[in-house]
C-alpha cells in the first residue's frame, strides 16, 4: 500500500516540486488549497485537525510560508510560518499515533541570524527551529518522527521581489525538493538538515 502524504503549501515553489516528485513515486497525495485551509484564519487549527483525522496521513509536509518584510503584519507571518506547524504538532500531542507518522517542516537558513530587512521572518524561522528541538524531545519515545529542513535562498516566487539578489546564488527548487524527499524517506528518528 502506498504511503499517504498530506502536503500544505503545494501550489508553488518547493511544495509544488515535492508534490510532482511524490506523484511520480506513486505516493497517495492529499494537498488542500489555501481556500480550503487558510493558516491565517481563526479556525485554521480546527481545519488542520479535521484534515489530519479525515486522511490519517503517514507523512505531513508543511511547505506553507511567507517571507514578508518589516511592514508585514506580525500575526499573519507568525500564523503561517510558525503557528501552522504548532497546530500540526499539537494534534499529535493530543492524539498519539499507533503508526509511524513523519512530520516535515520547512525552515530557512535565516534561523541562524537576523536579517535587518526581514526581522520577523528570521525570528519566525528561529522560533521554528526551537519548536522543532523541543518537540523532538517531546515525541522521542513515540511513533512521531519530526524533520526540519533549512534551505538557503531558493529561486521561488517568494523571493522574486528581492533586490540585489543574484540568481546564480539561489538554489534550484527542484534540487531542494529532491533533497527533502530523500531526507524524509530515510529518517528513522527526528532530525534536521541545513541545505546550502
Amino acid at each position: 500500500m502506498n504511503k499517504k502524504v498530506l502536503i500544505f503549501g503545494s501550489t508553488g515553489g518547493i511544495g509544488e516540486q515535492i508534490k510532482n516528485i511524490l506523484f511520480l513515486k506513486k505516493y497517495e497525495i492529499v494537498s488542500p488549497t489555501r481556500k480550503e485551509i487558510d493558516f491565517n484564519s481563526k479556525n485554521s487549527c480546527n481545519l488542520i485537525e479535521d484534515t489530519i483525522k479525515k486522511y490519517s496521513p503517514d507523512i505531513i509536509i508543511n511547505c506553507s510560508g511567507i517571507l514578508g518584510d518589516n511592514d508585514t503584519d506580525y500575526d499573519s507571518l507568525f500564523n503561517i510560518n510558525l503557528k501552522s506547524n504548532w497546530n500540526i504538532l499539537n494534534y499529535y500531542k493530543k492524539n498519539l499515533s499507533n503508526k509511524i507518522v513523519k512530520i516535515i517542516m520547512i525552515g530557512s537558513s535565516a534561523y541562524e541570524s537576523g536579517r535587518k530587512d526581514y526581522i520577523l521572518y528570521a525570528a519566525s524561522k528561529a522560533a521554528l527551529f526551537n519548536m522543532f528541538q523541543g518537540a523532538s524531545e517531546y515525541f522521542e519515545s513515540s511513533n512521531i518522527i519530526l524533520g526540519l529542513i533549512n534551505p538557503s535562498k531558493v529561486n521561488t516566487k517568494m523571493i522574486s521581489h528581492l533586490k540585489n539578489i543574484s540568481k546564480s546564488n539561489l538554489s534550484d527548487p527542484l534540487t531542494i525538493a529532491n533533497d527533502i524527499v530523500t531526507f524524509f524517506e530515510n529518517i528513522t528518528k527526528s532530525n534536521f538538515i541545513n541545505i546550502k
